[in-house]
């Protein structure tokens, strides 16, 4: 159950475009200016682009100054509703945040704060390694993206097979801030409160399974991280 906790990150994203093309090659269109994918300067401003349906109507000289705006409206926001989002101090807190947003840069905190405020789940997918990393761990709409030449895609039609790879390759995209993605209060106390069989009976409470899928029984870490994940 400690993978659920990990964060991701890839190294591998980055190619030297005269790579010789072989069989075994999967390649993103490189000529930028006749194909129709867009490219984003930031995570931020893809995500505007889904989410913000005034960003689909500015001018592409209008669009810097107005992801700053809206980087500010941002901080605006955190500053007077982060307690709405029950984020762990320690762990998120409304400085780091803010402070990311300030300086417009691509950090995993930042990454796991838009999931939270736009209800959705960044899935990044490496095309050439055919490789899935998961940021977020509530169940919540997947926005499946590519990092390709310094900028991001938004990936159109993927299949997930729900096998995700360790966030700790993704060091070379943005800075790895915060040590995994479980950036909530939790809903238990810590584990040293609680006995085995009064983990048992929370789990059963939820209606969770006390077996894993090898036919053994779940220990005591396993069923504490699944009960705080369950109660997200």
């Amino acid at each position: 159950m400690d993978n659920i906790f990990k964060d991701i990150r890839n190294t591998t994203f980055d190619y030297a475009k005269k790579i010789e093309s072989c069989k075994y090659t999967q390649c993103i269109n490189q000529n930028l200016d006749n194909d129709d994918t867009k490219y984003f300067q930031s995570i931020f401003e893809l995500i505007l682009s889904i989410k913000d349906f005034n960003y689909d109507i500015l001018d592409k000289d209008e669009i810097e100054q107005y992801v700053k705006t809206q980087i500010l409206n941002l901080c605006n926001i955190v500053d007077t509703e982060y307690n709405n989002y029950n984020f762990n101090k320690k762990i998120l807190s409304k400085s780091c945040i803010c402070n990311n947003l300030q300086l417009n840069k691509d950090t995993l905190s930042l990454i796991l704060f838009y999931n939270e405020y736009y209800k959705i789940n960044l899935i990044i997918f490496n095309k050439d390694l055919n490789k899935f990393y998961k940021t977020g761990l509530k169940d919540s709409e997947k926005v499946y993206i590519s990092y390709y030449d310094k900028k991001w895609i938004i990936q159109e039609t993927v299949e997930d097979p729900n096998i995700y790879s360790d966030i700790n390759e993704l060091s070379t995209l943005f800075n790895i801030d915060v040590k995994h993605n479980f950036i909530y209060n939790t809903y238990l106390k810590a584990i040293s409160n609680y006995k085995a069989d009064d983990l048992f009976t929370i789990a059963n409470e939820c209606n969770m399974s006390l077996i894993k899928e090898n036919g053994k029984k779940k220990n005591k870490k396993e069923l504490y991280d699944e009960i705080n994940l369950n109660k997200l």
